[in-house]
């Protein structure tokens, strides 16, 4: 559900908001964006990894037209790195 609100509110943002970045005529034919993630701890009822409680990674988009944020990823294993997590999507997801 809180996926499904996300994607139905970045769609309004975009409907309603005006574009900061129009008045370059360079930027016109891309969508930019800056990734990053956040690590933070494990909560008790989180399994085990490799034996032991580890930290939780979710990993972001944020559309620099709109400043919008969409979630990506759930990070996998002992802090997975940023380009790792870009690896491993789909492309589609970037579309």
């Amino acid at each position: 559900m809180a996926a499904e609100l996300n994607q139905r509110l970045c769609q309004r943002v975009v409907d309603t908001v005006s574009d900061p970045l129009s008045a370059y005529a360079d930027l016109a034919d891309f969508d930019l964006y800056a990734g990053d993630g956040h690590w933070h701890g494990a909560a008790a009822h989180d399994a085990p990894i490799d034996g032991a409680k580890r930290a939780v990674g979710h990993f972001y988009a944020l559309d620099l037209r709109r400043h919008t944020l969409r979630h990506l990823a759930l990070g996998i294993g002992k802090k997975e790195h940023d380009r790792h997590v870009l690896k491993r999507l789909d492309i589609d997801i970037f579309r």
